[in-house]
């Protein structure tokens, strides 16, 4: 199957739909906004273009932001790609995505990369 991304300015599309912006200042993608219908329900996720995804790892763009429903939900890129599941629907008229649940669609994992290893073993040894 042919690509059907296109990059205008630092907008990325699939064929005539607008993914989103890269922030190069800020190494973010900020994906257009996403509301309750955009869900697949099956996973509880949202979707991402499968080669949006490795297009920006490529890039070393490094966060994606995503409104939904009022607020920003923030993951990185790698998470994106190495937890999400890909879907299987994929035509001409339906691109390729990684769906990552909602819930892990956070920067959760990046806070605790930020802890110095002598602060994760302050309490060890010390369970009862």
């Amino acid at each position: 199957m042919q690509t059907q991304i296109r990059i205008s300015g630092n907008s990325i599309y699939w064929k005539t739909f607008k993914w989103g912006e890269i922030i190069p200042e800020k190494s973010t993608f900020g994906v257009v906004p996403r509301t309750e219908k955009n869900i697949f329900k099956m996973f509880n996720g949202l979707g991402l273009n499968e080669e949006i995804l490795f297009m920006l790892r490529d890039l070393r763009i490094k966060f994606i932001e995503v409104p939904f429903n009022g607020s920003i939900l923030s993951t990185t890129v790698e998470k994106w790609i190495r937890e999400g599941i890909r879907s299987r629907y994929v035509s001409d008229k339906v691109d390729r995505q990684i769906i990552l649940p909602i819930t892990k669609i956070s920067l959760a994992e990046s806070n605790l990369n930020l802890q110095a290893p002598s602060q994760l073993n302050l309490f060890q040894g010390m369970q009862q």
